[in-house]
């Protein structure tokens, strides 16, 4: 729909808005504005409508401002209510400093690991990307996702009642259901090798969506809180990102790596994988000091994973 941004901006006045109105506004037909109106509601938004009174948006209470931020590090702060991507919006930047944090309450077209939809309704999660140009070689920058798996894991049992687990290598779990995804993204100076930018992007469920998550990730998707409110939110946002610029700033030390380890979701697990076209189960032993995934196979041997994917055998 190419035209929700356009009807959520006529609707912020917080006044109902006729469907004639936003048709004349736009140019478009009252049975468009109808498919638009539908549409958002399908991407979380609470949009009421009234005959002869026309739409309202209801503010969201996860929603929150600048102002709510504490944040030390960062230069610059975008708030946005809807966006495709957060990591996209970020490279698309026509200028980006260092240490820019791009916030969104709603991604239309979010996205996870390895090509993945990342389900992102408009008043149950907290959307985030931080534009870093770090000072690594192109092979380090899973370091800048593992010390951000930490910072979130803290963050949360600080302000909920969870315990977070890290599911190698970029997903927070708590009672046994995925809250919060993270996808780094690197720019790579191809004569230097090193990163020339690295855009990282955390998506979290704070709160059940409204009529709950879709029936194709229900099973294994959870959120962090029962309830939440913007102060909330802000607070969390703010934890996350102070944590992980102290994790950040000293990153050849890998002082997250030990929480990193002792967080590991999948240790003790059986899992299973595929490398180069063929099949692999075993079980996890650990996380060694580079951040590769230890399991024993079930032949006997040990294999080591840098990146990739595995699946969790049911006990």
């Amino acid at each position: 729909m190419e035209n929700k941004s356009e009807i959520l901006n006529l609707l912020k006045s917080g006044e109902y808005v006729s469907g004639e109105k936003i048709a004349k506004s736009l140019q478009i037909t009252r049975n468009a504005v109808w498919k638009n109106i539908l549409s958002l509601k399908k991407d979380g938004y609470d949009i009421k409508a009234v005959r002869n009174r026309g739409y309202l948006l209801c503010d969201n209470s996860v929603k929150f401002t600048k102002a709510m931020l504490n944040i030390k590090d960062v230069n610059n702060i975008i708030i946005l209510d809807s966006v495709d991507s957060t990591n996209k919006y970020a490279k698309n930047l026509s200028e980006i400093n260092e240490d820019t944090l791009i916030i969104a309450f709603n991604q239309t077209a979010g996205r996870g690991r390895l090509g993945r939809s990342f389900y992102s309704p408009f008043g149950s999660g907290i959307y985030i990307s931080l534009a870093l140009v770090p000072s690594i070689s192109a092979d380090k920058i899973k370091l800048i996702t593992v010390a951000s798996a930490v910072a979130v894991a803290k963050a949360i049992e600080k302000f909920s009642d969870k315990k977070a687990k890290i599911k190698w290598v970029n997903d927070i779990y708590a009672d046994g259901k995925k809250v919060c995804g993270i996808l780094t993204e690197g720019l790579f100076d191809a004569e230097s090798g090193n990163i020339s930018l690295a855009i990282c992007g955390i998506g979290i469920n704070l709160t059940c969506p409204k009529g709950g998550f879709p029936a194709d990730i229900r099973a294994k998707a959870g959120a962090v809180f029962e309830k939440c409110d913007g102060r909330t939110a802000a607070l969390l946002v703010s934890e996350i990102i102070n944590s992980f610029y102290y994790f950040y700033r000293r990153l050849p030390e890998k002082e997250y790596l030990a929480e990193y380890k002792n967080r590991s979701y999948l240790k003790g697990k059986t899992v299973s994988y595929t490398k180069d076209g063929k099949n692999f189960e075993g079980k996890v032993s650990g996380i060694d000091d580079d951040a590769r995934l230890i399991i024993e196979l079930t032949d006997g041997t040990s294999a080591t994973l840098e990146t990739g994917e595995v699946s969790v055998k049911p006990i």
